[in-house]
């Protein structure tokens, strides 16, 4: 810093103002590398013999030093703290600063009320204020200043640009409040990463709380936010930072953490089943969605040469420079965050589509971000798009929309609205990992058609297999029902057990976790749940896994497989040809099975003679269908149209 006297021949000594770690201060070692920002560590502290050494937030040296000549024609700034932006009304229109004299940082959180005025919404999220020391000293890009809701032209202006604004900014912040739970957890994730430690971890009782605080940390529910997703995506994991009081940590490390948990998930279940506290509790929905969470935004793009990332001009945005590789398409990332949340359900395709490979305005002018348009038009115009680029119908099968908006029409019943309650797997999987081809080798044949202003007509072809003749109870969680049995065929008489090989694999959808071919050896494990269980009662799958989780893990994966698959679905058994599989729970006697061309898996769909459109119920299973079957039957051939359902005529599905 030079500061001028009334002579002009003398001035302070001139500072370098390079921003160290205490260690290499004290050192007088170079700190870099010089633009890292905390909790990132400084490379001599990671790389020093024996150990590493204890880093800390990078500083400038406020010691004052001796005068010194001033060379002429040297002019004078000031940076001191009253020359910098107040934090709470600092956006992206303060100009006051060069990005050199200031750090370019976003900072997001969980949005609160909208009804709170702007200026508080930006240090809240919900009722916790933002600490200052989140703030003090950086220039924040904020969208709640920098956006007017209400403004359709804006929004779609702000939406578009998001990702260049997030894609050049240095750090972004992320609040996650000062809940002492989520501190101890972030505390908690030094100790997760350590590859040495993770195995005694979840063996050590006296970390019980420690787990608990971590499962907690993975249910809060900013990782169900869809726009965070998108945000986290783009600035890349090595530029973000998850704060909570004042715990700052990596979101890199964070990542590592959540993938080294999964990876003990069961020995962290036997701990809490020890312990009294339940394994349940890490089957909860919430930490799926954070581990998908993770796993979108660490594996939707690669980035090439991060260190070497420009901060440049206007020019350098998200995908101009060059070193962004996009990894997954539009019908992936919205199969894979069906179940993330939105303010505006326009968002479940907007939100993604800077994060799609194959999905942008130049390729599909539909999939232009458009806030005029209704719910519906996004909607069916994304799914125009899949059908034409996939040649395929699974999209119907999946739920990924958000619920209709009350003042927006039903939508058809072959748009599926997401539940994060359906603990059942799909069976027609990811786009890129099918598990069965029912239709193969018939194409897919489709036609759009208008139906009115906003909606479409949708006609496929296929073929009708057979229509359900009995159907058992919907299975509560934890249960396989004693009527199932019954109408699977299973004779149970003292030691004298029957079990067709229809009936366990059609329990565990004939595969397992990975989607291969189910093992023999599930068949003596379903045995030794029989064993377990009063002859005319259901088998209590949560009690068996109780007892043998420390002792008969073949029997524990076999029940969880169980679980994964007929949770909340129907044993079905058909009419003449006496087939039997799992169906959603709305499905009704009288319900056609049907295999859809271009569609991986059967479906059930519900006619209406009156009006000659079908209801698509869903997706199901049939044992012996799954792989092409159908196709090969010379008495099945016929054709089928299935139509979006006016809602004069019949109510859409809502299963």
């Amino acid at each position: 810093m030079v500061n001028d006297t009334e002579g002009g021949n003398t001035c302070k000594r001139r500072k370098l103002n390079l921003r160290k770690c205490r260690q290499c201060r004290d050192a007088r070692k170079k700190c870099s590398p010089e633009d890292r920002e905390w909790p990132e560590k400084c490379e001599r502290c990671l790389k020093h013999r024996r150990h590493p050494l204890e880093c800390s937030p990078p500083e400038i040296n406020e010691n004052k030093r001796g005068k010194n000549k001033v060379r002429p024609g040297r002019g004078a700034k000031s940076t001191s703290p009253s020359a910098r932006p107040d934090p709470e009304v600092a956006d992206d229109s303060d100009d006051s600063l060069s990005e050199k004299d200031v750090k370019q940082e976003i900072a997001t959180y969980e949005r609160p009320p909208p009804t709170l005025p702007a200026r508080k919404r930006v240090h809240s999220q919900g009722k916790e204020p933002v600490p200052e020391s989140l703030a003090f000293g950086y220039k924040f890009w904020l969208e709640a200043l920098c956006l007017k809701w209400d403004n359709k032209a804006e929004t779609n202006q702000q939406r578009t640009i998001k990702q260049h604004i997030f894609y050049l900014a240095n750090n972004l912040c992320f609040w996650l409040g000062e809940d002492l739970h989520l501190k101890a957890a972030l505390d908690f994730i030094s100790e997760i990463i350590k590859p040495d430690s993770i195995d005694m971890l979840v063996q050590d009782d006296n970390t019980i709380d420690k787990w608990s605080d971590f499962v907690l940390l993975l249910k809060n529910e900013v990782f169900s936010r869809l726009w965070l997703l998108h945000e986290l995506t783009i600035s890349q994991k090595q530029k973000v930072t998850l704060i909570s009081s004042q715990s700052p940590i990596h979101y890199s490390d964070f990542v590592d953490a959540v993938t080294m948990f999964s990876s003990r998930r069961s020995q962290i279940s036997s701990l809490f089943n020890r312990l009294g506290r339940g394994y349940k509790a890490l089957d909860d929905p919430k930490i799926i969605l954070a581990e998908r969470f993770v796993d979108v935004t660490t594996n939707a793009l690669r980035i090439r040469d991060v260190r070497q990332r420009s901060t440049g001009t206007e020019s350098i945005g998200f995908g101009k420079d060059g070193r962004v590789e996009h990894l997954f398409d539009l019908e992936t990332l919205v199969s894979l965050s069906g179940n993330h949340k939105v303010e505006n359900s326009r968002d479940k395709i907007y939100a993604l589509l800077a994060l799609a490979k194959d999905a942008h305005e130049d390729t599909d002018p539909k999939l232009k971000i458009d806030y005029e348009a209704t719910t519906m038009e996004v909607y069916q115009n994304f799914v125009d798009y899949v059908l034409k680029k996939s040649g395929s119908l699974d999209i119907l099968c999946r739920r990924w929309a958000s619920p209709c908006p009350p003042e927006e029409p039903a939508y058809p019943s072959w748009i599926k609205a997401s539940n994060i309650n359906s603990e059942a797997e799909m069976f027609v999987g990811m786009p890129d990992k099918h598990r069965y081809n029912a239709s193969k080798p018939r194409d897919v044949v489709y036609e759009f058609t208008e139906q009115d202003e906003n909606r479409k007509s949708l006609t496929v072809k296929g073929v009708v297999l057979d229509k359900i003749s009995r159907l058992g109870s919907t299975s509560e969680v934890g249960r396989i029902k004693h009527e199932w049995l019954q109408l699977g065929g299973c004779s149970i008489i003292n030691d004298l057990d029957y079990v067709p090989d229809s009936f366990w694999r059609t329990l565990v959808a004939d595969r397992n976790d990975n989607g291969c071919n189910a093992p023999s050896w599930y068949y003596r494990a379903f045995l030794q749940c029989l064993v377990e269980t009063p002859i005319g009662k259901d088998i209590n799958v949560d009690e068996i896994i109780k007892l043998y989780e420390d002792s008969a893990m073949l029997v524990v994966d076999f029940l969880r497989r169980v679980q994964s698959v007929i949770s909340g679905r129907k044993f079905l058994v058909s009419k003449d040809r006496e087939l039997s599989g799992l169906a959603p729970p709305t499905s009704e006697p009288g319900d056609s099975i049907c295999i859809l061309y271009g569609c991986t898996v059967p479906v059930i769909l519900r006619e209406d003679k009156a009006s000659n459109c079908w209801t698509f119920v869903g997706e199901c299973f049939v044992y012996g269908m799954m792989d092409g079957e159908a196709m090969e039957l010379d008495d099945t051939e016929g054709t089928l149209a299935e139509e979006s359902i006016l809602k004069s005529s019949l109510p859409p599905a809502t299963s």
